[in-house]
């Protein structure tokens, strides 16, 4: 009873050190928020040929549009942590029932290595660096960070098998031989069990900050893909100018006005809001299509010169 207890605190002390290495900062944290809210926002704008810089979107405002991309990915993390426990708990209990010399406990390490290998090459094909050169990939980048983090998981699991493996068999030579041998040393010293967990969290790391970009990205471009399906649905802009405008596209009208000087003197028709930051209108011709050469139009706020009307 006593050793189990030893072997059960030992796992969580375990536990407890792979989490101190993964803690990150908070300014780190929201670092890490910008980023993945100005790779959605850039592949939206990148998409429509819109700078970022143009929407004058503050440090905020990219760690709001990070919002979504975080909490999906961190929910299906924490059901993959619990199936984890789960599952260690029952490779446990099977063996358990089973002598340390017994098949199932041989296999149980070279399994989980073997399957952690292949993992690690299943995300580095998803990278495109296998040997043989980036020609055919057949796992997505989503697919290879998850592959990532669990061929990395699995590795160290496998070092955790085969360390348990050897305690139990020493202690079941010292029930049976009724003496108190020394314990076995372990796999690894000190240092290489230092540098192996450090290279475990990294890769653990790597994985989640690859998984968030790639995610970031698909949410950037799922907008896009939304926007350019149905331009003509999105909400109609009216512009009013004073003087005549360059604005140009597949659907755009402009109509000259009668009227003093004080009245607004030129009305487009057949624009659609794209959306309205920093003070300026980014809109798109009703027939805007990203390979038919028509522009984003952008103006200025600026209610000395223009007004813009919408209606659904």
């Amino acid at each position: 009873m006593v050793a189990r207890e030893g072997e059960d605190s030992a796992s969580w002390r375990r536990v407890g050190e792979m989490a101190a290495l993964a803690a990150v900062p908070v300014p780190v944290l929201a670092a890490l928020l910008f980023y993945f809210g100005f790779v959605r926002s850039q592949v939206i704008c990148g998409y429509f040929g819109i700078e970022v810089s143009l929407l004058g979107f503050s440090a905020t405002d990219f760690d709001i549009r990070s919002a979504r991309v975080v909490s999906d990915p961190l929910t299906t993390l924490g059901m993959s942590v619990l199936l984890g426990i789960a599952v260690h708990l029952a490779v446990t209990w099977a063996l358990r029932r089973q002598p340390p010399s017994g098949r199932l406990c041989r296999a149980a390490a070279p399994v989980a290595l073997g399957l952690g290998a292949l993992l690690l090459l299943g995300a580095l094909d998803g990278l495109g660096r296998l040997p043989g050169g980036p020609a055919v990939v057949f796992v997505s980048s989503m697919n290879a960070a998850l592959m990532l983090g669990a061929g990395a998981v699995l590795l160290e699991y496998a070092v955790y098998l085969a360390e348990q493996r050897r305690l139990r068999g020493w202690r079941q030579r010292r029930r049976s031989r009724r003496r108190r041998d020394p314990a076995p040393p372990p796999l690894m010293s000190s240092a290489l069990t230092a540098g192996r967990r450090l290279v475990v969290v990294g890769l653990l790391l790597s994985a989640l900050f690859w998984g968030f970009t790639v995610k970031a990205a698909q949410q950037g471009a799922a907008v896009t893909n939304s926007i350019a399906r149905s331009v003509a649905s999105q909400p109609e802009a009216i512009v009013y100018t004073r003087r005549r405008l360059q604005i140009s596209g597949f659907g755009v009208a402009v109509v000259p006005l009668p009227g003093g000087a004080d009245d607004w003197h030129y009305r487009y028709t057949g624009l659609h809001v794209l959306f309205y930051s920093g003070k300026r209108w980014f809109l798109l011709p009703t027939e805007w299509r990203r390979d038919n050469g028509a522009p984003v139009v952008i103006l200025n706020d600026d209610p000395t010169t223009l007004r813009v009307d919408m209606r659904p």
